[in-house]
């Protein structure tokens, strides 16, 4: 009962930590960029981008240290969970002191260097940088200890704690904008935010640990272990760093900042949006270790298609919104002038969203059954081959190049990624896969989306704007929830819902009681 509870509370916090700051900052975001403009939007972002960027230095060992401090926490070894905490923190204030002086000193030499920035906000722009190592520094301790609580199987803690200092921190920059505070102040806040987050989180860790103490006196073994389950997935977070944030340092570096601008919210709206099913996916990672150990490869084969399935649908539901109403969302959301400016964008990253979606349910299998080298080297991969193509892109054909870029390194590093790993560690057959979990998904919503596009042109003739939007989207609703309903679940999972269903609706005996 005890587990099922801890499951239930787990899951519906990480529901809402995704959900809670994509309301509060669809909100927030266009207020912000309309009041900072696009090239100060577009410097914030750079640093954020040059701040992830450098998150490379990490090493990956938070994973090492969440795997180590659950091993030693279930088997009550208190001592060593105090020595893999103490060493984590001691490690990670050390990276955190080292990017934060290599981005201080690349800001002059390097970075001014490198990106466009107009002249009007060069001293902005260099203070601001200089502020990211500060940034750096305080986000990545503020990374580690969120890490904490999820190693205790505390993820409401992580979540609710992340989740209120991000509502916090947006609320706060709204007013020091609204008040008319700039650029500066908002950095300044963000970095006051996460040392906050931090001091909060130790002291939620040590009342979920009462013993703990801090402490010197480490044992080489159990250090040797954890930076040796850390680095052999180094090279793949080297190749995601790079997919995720190199894209926007090219728009910075060849367009300046207000293009950064045009980009960077798009895509923040589509990979918030979309992560949702990343985070629906982990479910797979203890089903495929535990199965794997077991050599219950078949039953693990046959969970996998079916939550393939379900993951597949709602990825290609939420990239055929993005890419047929991709101008009605950014007009509602940014105006007239962002929306014409940015539409293409925003259609284009959310297809290379969903071609790396579909990567996440295989790398997470591969993983559980202890290929972690694997998905490393394809992630680097990934990261390589975003570097040229966004980059030829850019130079090519500007910001739209760019995301043509995204679209075609994530299109060539899933297919190739997918294809080797069905054939060579997950051993399933990918014709069957592409049979049973994505063929009628994805030809329907070609269909429905073909369908969206005609009805737009259609409506095109209606007056109001309102009245159009809403017959689409009910259209498109309908046909997904049909869609979902006879081609997703299959017909034991139609009863369960109908039986679900009809006991939320009162009989008419209580009703008349």
């Amino acid at each position: 009962m005890s587990n099922q509870f801890n499951v239930l509370k787990n899951s519906t916090s990480i529901f809402f930590a995704w959900l809670t700051p994509i309301a509060v900052q669809f909100l927030a975001i266009p207020f912000i960029v309309n009041r900072l403009g696009n090239d100060q939007y577009g410097i914030y972002t750079l640093g954020l981008t040059v701040m992830g960027y450098f998150a490379i230095l990490d090493m990956n060992m938070v994973k090492g240290g969440i795997r180590y401090i659950a091993e030693f926490n279930g088997k009550g070894d208190d001592e060593k969970v105090k020595q893999v905490i103490s060493f984590g923190f001691l490690a990670y204030l050390a990276i955190g002191i080292l990017g934060c002086s290599l981005i201080m000193l690349s800001v002059d030499p390097v970075l001014m260097r490198m990106f466009k920035i107009p002249a009007n906000y060069t001293e902005t722009a260099r203070i601001v940088l200089f502020l990211t190592g500060g940034g750096f520094l305080s986000n990545i301790l503020k990374s580690y200890m969120l890490s904490l609580p999820k190693a205790l199987h505390r993820f409401d803690i992580s979540n609710q704690t992340d989740v209120l200092f991000q509502v916090i921190t947006t609320l706060a920059t709204v007013v020091l904008v609204y008040a008319g505070y700039g650029l500066l102040e908002i950095v300044a806040l963000r970095i006051v935010s996460n040392l906050l987050c931090v001091i909060a989180l130790m002291a939620s860790v040590k009342r979920c640990l009462p013993y703990f103490r801090f402490t010197m006196a480490f044992e080489k073994a159990l250090i040797r272990n954890i930076a040796s389950y850390s680095v052999i997935t180094f090279i793949g977070r080297i190749g995601t760093v790079t997919s995720n944030h190199f894209h926007l340092i090219v728009v910075g570096a060849i367009l300046g900042p207000a293009a950064v601008t045009l980009f960077s919210v798009p895509q923040q709206l589509v990979s918030r949006i979309m992560s949702l099913s990343s985070r629906l996916s982990m479910m797979i990672f203890p089903i495929s270790s535990e199965l794997g150990a077991k050599r219950e490869i078949e039953k693990l084969h046959v969970i996998y298609i079916r939550m393939s399935r379900f993951m597949f649908f709602l990825n290609m539901m939420l990239t055929v919104v993005f890419v047929a109403f991709a101008h009605d969302i950014l007009l509602i959301w940014m105006g007239s002038e962002f929306a014409d400016q940015a539409f293409r964008v925003l259609a284009l990253i959310a297809v290379g969203f969903l071609f790396d979606r579909v990567t996440m349910m295989p790398s997470l299998v591969t993983e559980g059954l202890d290929h972690p080298m694997v998905t490393s080297a394809f992630a680097f991969i990934r990261g390589a081959t975003a570097i040229a193509l966004t980059y030829a892109g850019g130079v090519l054909v500007g910001l739209d190049g760019v995301a043509w870029g995204f679209l075609a390194s994530s299109a060539i590093c899933s297919i190739s990624f997918n294809v080797y790993v069905h054939r060579i560690t997950i051993k399933l057959s990918i014709a069957r896969v592409l049979k049973e979990a994505y063929s009628l998904t994805f030809f329907c919503s070609l269909f429905i989306t073909a369908i969206t596009l005609v009805l737009k042109k259609a409506m095109a003739l209606v007056d109001s704007f309102w009245i159009s939007l809403a017959s689409q989207s009910l259209i498109v609703s309908v046909l997904f929830m049909l869609l979902g309903y006879f081609g997703v679940l299959n017909q034991e999972e139609r009863w369960r819902l109908m039986n679900t269903m009809m006991k939320k609706i009162p009989s008419s005996k209580s009703v008349h009681s």
